[in-house]
């Protein structure tokens, strides 16, 4: 199967996820599913990222501001996607483990590969002045539609279990998050109020 093929495979898979997410696949074989799914669309994304980041600062710097636009780009999609594509599987397993889910890590994994690839195919969009807070609604209730799915077929269980099993975890964490970014802001805040307190005074 040529690439274009297995990417369209891919997509099918995902626009029917109650269907297309039954074949379980090791922690190995989802990774590698990640990469080749991603090879057309990351050569996308790096290209208008490049090609954004030359209108958006004109041609007179070329390479010194573009090349290294288009290697953000690519670590993004190719090493901080997975990285935390793993971590985050690793959270939701254990939630999965606890509400009695038989299936192993790589089953966890395997699923969200699979969510996570709705942003992967739409992600060189967003490069795409304006476009991308529009794309993250779809990307958002796609990849939640197609996580329910496939944790629920890659572990024999149903779909309200899987719901589960990653939408606790999902709040936890957003709830961990809001609460640092408030906590900074606050003594930000406070920091400068003082110093301009300190600067009044003066």
């Amino acid at each position: 199967m040529n690439l274009i093929s297995y990417t369209k495979s891919v997509i099918d898979a995902l626009l029917n996820p109650a269907d297309g997410t039954r074949k379980r696949m090791n922690a190995r074989d989802s990774i590698l599913m990640y990469y080749r799914a991603s090879i057309i669309p990351g050569i996308l994304y790096v290209i208008l990222a490049g090609a954004y980041g030359f209108v958006e600062f004109g041609s007179s710097v070329g390479l010194p501001v573009v090349a290294p636009v288009m290697a953000i780009a690519a670590v993004m999609m190719w090493v901080a996607f997975p990285v935390a594509i793993v971590v985050l599987s690793a959270v939701y397993h254990v939630f999965a483990k606890l509400l009695g889910m038989s299936g192993g890590f790589g089953q966890t994994l395997t699923a969200t590969v699979y969510s996570a690839l709705p942003a992967v195919f739409v992600i060189w969009l967003s490069a795409i002045p304006y476009l991308g807070s529009i794309l993250l609604l779809v990307v958002i209730a796609w990849g939640a539609w197609v996580f329910s799915n496939a944790l629920a077929n890659q572990h024999g269980s149903t779909r309200l279990r899987a719901f589960a099993a990653w939408i606790i975890p999902t709040a936890i964490i957003g709830y961990i998050a809001l609460s640092v970014l408030f906590a900074l802001a606050a003594v930000l805040g406070t920091a400068g109020a003082a110093g301009l307190g300190a600067t009044t005074t003066i």
